[in-house]
């Protein structure tokens, strides 16, 4: 039975982080660890979390400053000791009490280094994303949310890249898909995602970094990679066009 670590990290969450907590604790799945991160909340945030942990034994907690949510997942990363990895955020939550016990129940699962699903945004019941092929990318990026790493993959890459505010997990998911690693699609819902917080934002940061990354991505293409590319963008820029039509 694998050992799965849920990180979630928290600054002045008080206002979403027991339906989050919650929903860890009343996993099926026996074999879980929920390590919280809190990054010295002026709120309440703490006082929920120490409540919780008297209950949960497998809470564990640090509460201390950090550099952003990216430095507070890397401090995560460092305290797990499971097999796989799910970063949930104080405002995110899980789909249902099975849905690790589902994704884990297939013992065929564990030869991947990353697997995924789907989130659903918020209340508005929109499904995201589906499959992903590695040039989408490009484009749009896979919810942290129902990803599962393998945490042998963070000795290999190492964990998120600071110098990115906005979008280090999508750095972190481009090195995934255009590296050697074994990666799983589930058309399962993992989560609730949060269409609130601080993963949710848009800005020219936001822009500025996913060019920076989709640029360090196309200097390690190789000749198919740069065939995939281009049949992307093409298609892509057909879609549009058909799109501006109608």
């Amino acid at each position: 039975m694998v050992k799965i670590t849920i990180i979630t990290p928290v600054f002045n969450g008080e206002s979403t982080l027991e339906k989050c907590i919650e929903s860890v604790a009343s996993q099926s799945y026996s074999n879980i660890e929920h390590i919280i991160v809190d990054g010295e909340s002026i709120d309440n945030s703490l006082n929920i979390i120490k409540a919780f942990a008297l209950v949960f034994k497998q809470i564990k907690f640090i509460s201390e400053p950090d550099l952003g949510i990216y430095d507070a997942m890397n401090k995560g990363i460092k305290l797990a000791s499971g097999d796989w990895i799910l970063f949930l955020g104080s405002d995110d939550y899980l789909v249902n009490s099975l849905i690790i016990e589902t994704v884990f129940a297939d013992l065929s699962n564990t030869p991947y280094d990353f697997i995924y699903g789907n989130v659903i945004f918020g209340n508005s019941g929109k499904v995201y994303a589906g499959q992903f092929e590695k040039m989408q990318l490009m484009r749009k990026n896979i919810c942290h949310q129902s990803i599962f790493y393998q945490k042998r993959l963070f000795q290999s890459i190492g964990g998120f890249n600071l110098e990115y505010k906005t979008l280090a997990d999508l750095d972190l998911n481009v090195k995934v898909f255009f590296g050697k690693y074994k990666i799983k699609y589930l058309n399962l819902v993992i989560s609730y995602y949060s269409t609130e917080g601080f993963s949710s934002v848009k800005n020219q940061m936001n822009a500025n970094e996913r060019f920076k990354i989709v640029e360090n991505a196309k200097r390690n293409f190789n000749l198919l990679s740069w065939i995939e590319f281009w049949l992307f963008f093409v298609k892509s820029r057909i879609y549009k066009y058909l799109g501006d039509k109608k």
